[in-house]
């Protein structure tokens, strides 16, 4: 468990302004201004979270590449979820979300969660997690062509009533046949292409087992293939 640990948002920036002598230095200013846009718009694209993977047709997966479920409920907005310098979401409302992504297989950690500015009363604060994610329970291992999920990401409050008062907590809990379920229901295709693996660090067979016995389900018995070649 992780425990976001409250800090004073900034005030609002103090403006400045620009002395107007004339429309020449006035235009002197819009080269900077544009290559200044251009740098921003860079470092946004290169910082963006990965493309949630759309329902039905996919693109296979290229070499070293695995999906990572992401499974996420949240009581309060969210700004931003990182696993160590991979953005994975960004400007998340306050509910429960699940989604895919294709990722570089290898180990990775939950390591950042921001909250968006949360108003208590008549102050605005910003509650980050710095170092408390450090846990074992937020690591997870990707592992290549295969779906990977590493748990539920559950960011609430240790009491309901009094909110984001009471402080935030976060766990990565175990909901695996929860995730089976809602991703059959919206990636059937997908799931059906490739095994399912638990990639949490605590011992749990099930999604395992689940590949073992879907595959198992869909090789014919003996008598359906004794039929299939009595029929040829």
């Amino acid at each position: 468990m992780s425990r976001l640990v409250p800090a004073r948002c900034p005030g609002e920036a103090i403006g400045s302004s620009l002395p107007t002598r004339g429309l020449r230095e006035r235009n002197a200013w819009r080269p900077a201004i544009a290559a200044l846009a251009a740098a921003v718009l860079l470092i946004s694209c290169a910082t963006a979270p990965p493309q949630a993977v759309p329902p039905g047709p996919f693109e296979p997966l290229a070499e070293g590449e695995g999906f990572l479920v992401i499974h996420v409920d949240t009581r309060f907005a969210v700004e931003k979820i990182d696993a160590g310098r991979v953005p994975i979401a960004r400007d998340l409302q306050p509910g429960d979300y699940l989604w895919l992504v294709r990722i570089q297989a290898g180990r990775y950690r939950w390591s950042t969660v921001r909250l968006a500015a949360q108003t208590v009363g008549s102050s605005s604060i910003r509650l980050e997690a710095v170092a408390e994610t450090k846990e074992k329970e937020f690591e997870f291992a990707v592992e290549p062509g295969r779906i990977n999920y590493p748990g539920h990401l559950v960011i609430g409050s240790p009491d309901h009533s009094a909110g984001i008062a009471a402080g935030v907590e976060i766990r990565n809990r175990n909901h695996s046949a929860m995730a089976v379920r809602k991703l059959l229901r919206s990636h059937a295709e997908l799931m059906a292409a490739h095994p399912v693996h638990y990639a949490g660090t605590s011992d749990d067979e099930f999604l395992d087992f689940y590949t073992r016995e879907r595959d198992r389900l869909r090789r014919p018995t003996p008598k359906a293939a004794a039929r299939s070649e009595a029929s040829r």
